[in-house]
C-alpha cells in the first residue's frame, strides 16, 4: 500500500508541476513512478499502474509539444487499455494518441485513430446518466470534434464536416426531448438523469431533406483559428470560412454583448456592430435569399450575441431578414416537426401571468414591475377566455393547473438565475415560502407539454443564463424546448421593463390583429421599436429572440 500511494502521489506531483509548466520536473516524478510500479509483485496491479503512469508522461510530452515521444508513451498505455475494461483513463489514451498523430499530420494513423477515439467518447457520454455531467464532459471534450471537423476539411468533404459539427451539438438537449429522464427533486440541488438510450442526431441528407422551403440554416463552428459558415436550404449546401483567432473572436462578442447591456458608447457599438457583420455574415451575405426566414444556429460563445443587431454599415441584420435561433440542425428539425401539428389549431387559449407579488424578503435583489402587470393584462384582450393571473394570484399552483390547458404562456416577471445550478434556476412567483414561488427548470423539465406551441418569458435573461462549449444555451428557453414545446421567445439579458412591456403588447397585437406567424410579428414589433426616438437602441429590442423550429403560427 506505501509503494502504491507513493506512486499515485509522485504521479500528483508530476500534474503540478506539468500545470506550472515544469515539465522537466513533472517527467522526473513520472519516471519515478515508473520505476515503482515495476517493482510491484501482483502482474494484474503492475501492468495497471504502469499503463496510468506511461499514460500521464505521454500526457506531459504532449502538452510540451513533444508528439513523437508521446505517441511511444500512448501505445505503449493503449497496450494495457485495448484489453481491459472501458474506462476514462482507456478514452484519454486514444485522444492523446489522436492528438498528437493530428499534430504531426500523420493523416493515414489519424483517420485510422478518429473514428475508434469517437467511438470511445460517445460510449462514455452514453454511460454518464447525469445530466449535467454530460453537459460538462462534451464541454471539455469537444477539441476532438473540432479536429474531427479540420480533418474533413482539409479533404475537402464538407458534407462529414457538417455532420462532426451536428453531431457534438446540444446532445442532451436531444435527448431530453426524445428520452425518458427521471429527476431527483428531493436533493438540494435537482439533478436529471437519463433512462432509456441516447438519441443520435440527423445527418446532412436527413436535415436537407426536411428542410422547409421558405427557410436557410445558417450555421457556425467556432475553430481555434478559423469561424466557418454553413448554408444550407432544400436545394443548396454552402460553406465558407473566416479566418480569425476564437478568443479574438469571443473578446470581439463580448465587448460588443456588454456594451449593448450597458447601454453606452453608441459610436463604439456600431463600430463592433459592423466588424462582427464583416466577420459572420459578409462571407456569405450574397447567397442569402431576402424572401427565406433564416433560422441561425451559433457555436459556442456566439449564442451570447444578438444576431439582430449586429449591422452592415448602418442597416440592422433583422431590417433585412426574420431571423430565429435553434440549439442545432437537429433540433431545428424536430422542433418544426412538431410546430407542423400545430398548425392548423384555433382558437388560441392564452395563459398569461403578470407581475408576481413576491415576498421582498425571500428575493432581496427584486423589485416589483407595474409595467408587467399592464402588459400581461393588455395582451391578453388580444385573445379568447384568457387565463390570467396577476399580484398575489399569480402562484405556483395557478401557473401549474392551467399551463396544461394552454396553448401560449405569457409570464411577465422575473426570471431568477441561481449560481449553484441551473436546474434551480425558475420562473419568480407569488407564494409563502422559496420553494413554492420558484418555478425552477427542473420542475419545467418533469412534464412534457403536448398541448402547448408557444411560451413568451417576458424576463430577464431567461434564454440564456450560460452556454457550453458542446451542449449550447443553457437556460428556460431549453427547459421549455426540452419539454416539447417548438417555439419559444425569450431575453439574453437583464430587459428594461416598461420597454419590454411596450414590445410584447405590439408583438401580440401584430401576432393577432394583423394575423402575423410568431417570428414576423416579433420582428415587426422590434423593427417598430428601433425607428423610435427612445428605444432605437439595441438594449431596448434586441434581447428578445425565437428559439426552436419554423412554425406558421
Amino acid at each position: 500500500d506505501s509503494a502504491i500511494n507513493q506512486q499515485l502521489s509522485n504521479i500528483n506531483l508530476a500534474t503540478i508541476s506539468a500545470s506550472q509548466n515544469k515539465h522537466s520536473e513533472a517527467e522526473d516524478y513520472i519516471r519515478q513512478s515508473i520505476s515503482i510500479a515495476e517493482s510491484f509483485s501482483d502482474s494484474s496491479n503492475k501492468e495497471k499502474s504502469l499503463a496510468y503512469s506511461k499514460l500521464q508522461l505521454a500526457n506531459i510530452k504532449r502538452r510540451s509539444n513533444k508528439f513523437d515521444e508521446s505517441l511511444i508513451y500512448y501505445s505503449e498505455s493503449i497496450k494495457f487499455y485495448e484489453t481491459s475494461e472501458f474506462s476514462l483513463d482507456k478514452y484519454e489514451a486514444y485522444k492523446g494518441k489522436l492528438i498528437s498523430l493530428f499534430a504531426l499530420k500523420r493523416e493515414v494513423e489519424f483517420k485510422q485513430e478518429l473514428l475508434k477515439t469517437i467511438e470511445l467518447l460517445e460510449k462514455y457520454r452514453f454511460n454518464i446518466s447525469e445530466e449535467q455531467n454530460r453537459n460538462s464532459f462534451f464541454n471539455d471534450e469537444q477539441d476532438i470534434y473540432d479536429i474531427a471537423i479540420e480533418q474533413a476539411l482539409e479533404e475537402s468533404d464538407y458534407t462529414q464536416a457538417f455532420n462532426y459539427s451536428e453531431k457534438s451539438r446540444s446532445r442532451s438537449l436531444l435527448d431530453l426531448q426524445n428520452s425518458n429522464t427521471e429527476i431527483s427533486a428531493n436533493e438540494k440541488i435537482p439533478e436529471v438523469t437519463f433512462s432509456s438510450n441516447i438519441v443520435e442526431p440527423l445527418n446532412f441528407e436527413q436535415i436537407q431533406r426536411e428542410i422547409p422551403e421558405d427557410v436557410q440554416l445558417l450555421e457556425f463552428t467556432v475553430l481555434k483559428d478559423k469561424v466557418l459558415i454553413w448554408l444550407i436550404t432544400k436545394d443548396r449546401f454552402e460553406v465558407t470560412k473566416n479566418d480569425i483567432s476564437s478568443e479574438t473572436l469571443q473578446t470581439i462578442v463580448f465587448d460588443y454583448v456588454n456594451l449593448i447591456v450597458k447601454n453606452e458608447d453608441e459610436a463604439e457599438q456600431k463600430y463592433l456592430s459592423n466588424k462582427l457583420f464583416e466577420i459572420l455574415i459578409r462571407p456569405i451575405n450574397a447567397k442569402l435569399e431576402k424572401d427565406k426566414e433564416i433560422f441561425i444556429v451559433p457555436d459556442k460563445f456566439l449564442f451570447r450575441l444578438p444576431f439582430a443587431a449586429i449591422s452592415s454599415e448602418s442597416t440592422y441584420f433583422i431590417e433585412e431578414y426574420k431571423i430565429s435561433l435553434a440549439p442545432s440542425a437537429s433540433m431545428f428539425i424536430l422542433c418544426s416537426r412538431k410546430a407542423n401539428q400545430f398548425n392548423d389549431k384555433t382558437p388560441e387559449r392564452l395563459l398569461s401571468i403578470g407581475n408576481p407579488e413576491f415576498r421582498q424578503d425571500l428575493f432581496e435583489d427584486l423589485v416589483p414591475l407595474p409595467s408587467a402587470k399592464q402588459e400581461a393584462t393588455e395582451i391578453a384582450n388580444f385573445y379568447e377566455k384568457p387565463f390570467v393571473f396577476l399580484g398575489k394570484d399569480a402562484t405556483k399552483h395557478s401557473l401549474k393547473k392551467n399551463l396544461k390547458k394552454a396553448n401560449i404562456f405569457h409570464f411577465a416577471g422575473h426570471y431568477l438565475v441561481d449560481e449553484t445550478s441551473q436546474m434551480l434556476s425558475g420562473l419568480v412567483l407569488s407564494g409563502t415560502n422559496y420553494e413554492n414561488s420558484n418555478f425552477a427548470n427542473y420542475e419545467i423539465l418533469s412534464d412534457k407539454l403536448a398541448h402547448t406551441n408557444l411560451i413568451i418569458l417576458s424576463a430577464c435573461q431567461s434564454g440564456i443564463e450560460r452556454y457550453y462549449n458542446g451542449e449550447g444555451m443553457i437556460g428556460a428557453s431549453r427547459s421549455f424546448l426540452a419539454a416539447g414545446v417548438p417555439l419559444v421567445i425569450a431575453s439574453q439579458w437583464k430587459v428594461d421593463s416598461q420597454a419590454t412591456a411596450m414590445l410584447m403588447i405590439d408583438f401580440h397585437r401584430i401576432r393577432k390583429v394583423e394575423k402575423r406567424t410568431t417570428v414576423a410579428a416579433l420582428r415587426q414589433a422590434q423593427l417598430a421599436m428601433l425607428k423610435s426616438a427612445k428605444h432605437k437602441q439595441p438594449y431596448y429590442w434586441a434581447s428578445f429572440t425565437t428559439f426552436g423550429g419554423d412554425a406558421q403560427f
